[in-house]
Formats: C-alpha cells, structure tokens, sequence
C-alpha cells in the first residue's frame, strides 16, 4: 500500500501529541488532575511557594489521606503552619483597611445590646475554629510525629514568611530536622495566639463603631493605628461590655493551652539549637545554619554565628544568650501545667532572667551616670505561668487597655 504525504504528517502529529501527553511536565500533569500522594506533596510546595498557607495545608491533608506515612507530606504540614500565621495576619490587615464606621460608640443601642447578652455564638471564634486553628493543630500534630525521628527533610526552592506582600524571612533550599524545630516553634506560636484570642470574649458589631473610612494603599503603621483605636473604641462603647473578658465557659481552658504552647516555642527552639550543634554537613543549603568559623566540622555555642534564613543574624553572644535563655522560659511558661517538670517549686520570670541576652545586645553593663549597672537585680519576679494556668477573670482586659492607652496618649498613664 502507498503512503502519502498527508498521512505519514498525520502520523507524525498525533506520535507527537502522545509524546507530549506521555512525557510531558509532571508537574502541570498533577496540578490538572492529581492522583496520588506525590502528586498532592507538589501541588503542596507550589503553593507554599507562592504564599498560600491554608491552600497549602489542604493539599498536604489530602496528601496524607492517601499516604498516612509520607513524610514530606507532614513536613509540609509543619511549614504551611507557620505561613498562615503570617496569611492570617494580612487577612485582618486588609479587612481593616476596607471597613467604614459611621455610628457613635457611646451611644448604646439596647436591641443589640440586649441580644449579645443572651447570644452564646461568637462569629470570630467560630472562623477561627472552622477556617484556621483546626489546620494549625494538624501542623502541630505533623511535628510531633515528625519529631520522632532522626532524618527528615523537604526541598523547596522559596518559602517567605512575608507581611503585607514585605519579606519578613526568606528561606530556601534543603529543611532538615533542626529547621523542624525551629518551624515546629513558630508554629506553637501561632497557636498560642489563636489558643489567646479563643480564651477571649470577641463580641462586637464594627458598624455600630465610630470611626471615619480608612483610604485604600495605606501604610501599615497606618492600619495598625486604625487597629488600636478600633479597640480604643470598643473599650469606651457601652455595647461591648463583656469584649476582652476571658470566655465563661471555655476561657480557662484556651489560657492554659495558650501557655503550653509558648512553653513549647522555647522548648522547641532549644531543642533546634541541639539539632543544629549535631550538624556536620554543609550548612549553605539550611535554613537554620551556623559558620564553622573554626573548621572543626560542627557548631560551638558561643563561638559562632547563626543565621535564620537569608535576612537574619545572630552573633555568637547573641546566639548562645538565646541558646541558654530558652530552657529557663519554657519552664517559665510550663509552671503550673501538666507539663511543669517541678511543680513543687515556683518558677518565676525576672528582669535577671534577660542579664545575658541583654549583654549580648550591648545594653548592658548601663551607665546610669553615677554608677554602672553591670546587671538587672532578681528583686521582682512575675508569675508567668500562672497568668496562663490560672487566669483571672477580667482576662486580658486591662493589660491591652494600658497598651492603647500607651499607644494612643501616653500622658494619660501619669494623670
């Protein structure tokens, strides 16, 4: 049989367009239509590379539903934990921007005023519940289970804890099990943030708030300050009477996680810098790297430098006064809870606590003129931990309100 010309171009077209279907980008393959763990893992790091946390998150869930062992799956859990801290925090940031508060705060509207007494529904706790703290704890729950071994690891080519679109730290590279540790702590941070406001009454209708429309593109100085004079002026509304008192019901509970959780930060970042002092490989692909400044193969606390991603720094003094300082505040923060290694003794937090971090920052010894104080006395001490453990009625309450207040109009304080 004779071949033509136009067949044998037929042919050839649609032997290419197999080819191309076949063998083309497995990436763009997997993003249209994955179909197995790995190919969720990368639509994962795709997207923590473009600063999706909670996408991220979900793709890294659906990852594990089909691989309940894949490490890079749980790996990517941790590192989208901490991202959508920082997602979390442009979200608020934008829907300040965009709001406008037209009524007068003192003037107190009794429909609503008598519906938020007898209302037990709390529509922010109920977003933080639904759409961001349940992601969080399976973040955590992917640490610790991660925590458990000895070699674990991700590549990822970028991955930016950033504000308002402004790099914060930019990491990028191999992420091994000091750098867990260290994400595993930013991650306990972000949930005793959320663990603080769920602790919290949080009930407040904005439009019932004076407040004159905020211009698009504003600084973030600009926001926060609309912020805190938001808060300034629920304090003074009549219609909020129980906002920033702790919860009824399950307050106490959430203080206590709270404190837990930022005893797990320092415990968490003590224990990276164990990890990283075990190192002996080639530190310029870690996000959580030091300088073997002295060729001996491993890390000398005290002796060299350390850096956290590509923006930041930490001298040796500076990084061994945070190395030593670390255990002493989780246990600081632990006292009083099921995790409190002594409770028969109180552990208190003192300005001498901070003596070597802050003569790592040169602050001191402090030339008072007279005399030179070479170190903060350890006359005071604040029960931290039991701020958390057994926490008072009135919450957080008046301690923000000195805060606004300092913000606002510092003079007031002294009146």
């Amino acid at each position: 049989m004779k071949t033509t010309p136009r067949f044998l171009l037929i042919a050839c077209l649609l032997f290419a367009l197999i080819l191309l279907t076949s063998c083309g980008d497995d990436d763009s393959t997997s993003e249209n239509d994955p179909h197995n763990a790995n190919d969720y893992v990368e639509i994962g790091k795709r997207l923590l590379k473009e600063n999706e946390g909670f996408e991220a998150a979900d793709a890294f869930i659906a990852a594990l539903a089909l691989q309940p062992d894949n490490q890079v799956a749980k790996y990517g859990m941790v590192l989208s934990g901490s991202m959508e801290l920082f997602n979390f925090i442009d979200q608020v940031l934008g829907t300040f921007n965009s709001m406008t508060f037209e009524s007068d705060p003192t003037q107190v509207d009794e429909n609503f005023s008598s519906i938020t007494e007898a209302a037990d529904d709390q529509p922010i706790h109920e977003y933080l519940l639904e759409k961001i703290v349940w992601r969080l704890e399976a973040s955590d729950a992917a640490y610790r289970e991660l925590a458990e071994y000895d070699d674990v690891q991700i590549t990822l080519d970028s991955y930016v804890w950033s504000i308002d679109e402004a790099p914060l730290l930019t990491f990028g590279g191999e992420f091994d099990q000091a750098d867990l540790h260290f994400f595993g702590a930013a991650n306990a941070l972000a949930l005793a943030l959320f663990d603080f406001l769920l602790a919290h009454d949080l009930r407040f209708d904005y439009t019932l708030l004076a407040f004159p429309e905020t211009e698009d593109d504003v600084h973030i100085l600009e926001t926060i300050n609309t912020i805190v004079q938001l808060i300034d002026n629920l304090f003074d509304s009549q219609n909020f009477p129980h906002f920033l008192y702790l919860q009824l019901e399950y307050g106490e509970d959430f203080m206590k996680a709270a404190g837990v959780d930022l005893g797990d930060v320092f415990a968490r970042l003590d224990l990276a810098f164990a990890y990283m002092a075990e190192e002996t490989d080639d530190q310029e692909d870690d996000q959580v790297a030091y300088i073997d400044s002295n060729g001996n193969g491993h890390f000398d606390v005290g002796v060299e430098e350390v850096f956290l991603g590509a923006e930041l720094s930490l001298d040796a003094a500076l990084a061994e006064a945070i190395a030593n300082l670390c255990p002493e505040m989780a246990d600081i923060f632990y006292e009083g809870s099921p995790l409190d290694y002594n409770p028969n003794e109180e552990r208190l937090l003192s300005l001498a606590d901070f003596n070597e971090l802050l003569t790592a920052l040169g602050v001191l010894p402090l030339d008072l003129g007279l005399i030179t104080l070479p170190a903060l006395p350890d006359w005071f001490g604040l029960d931290v931990g039991g701020f958390f453990s057994r926490p008072a009625p009135d919450g957080i309450r008046e301690f923000i309100h000195v805060l606004v207040t300092l913000w606002l109009n510092p003079s007031d304080l002294f009146n």
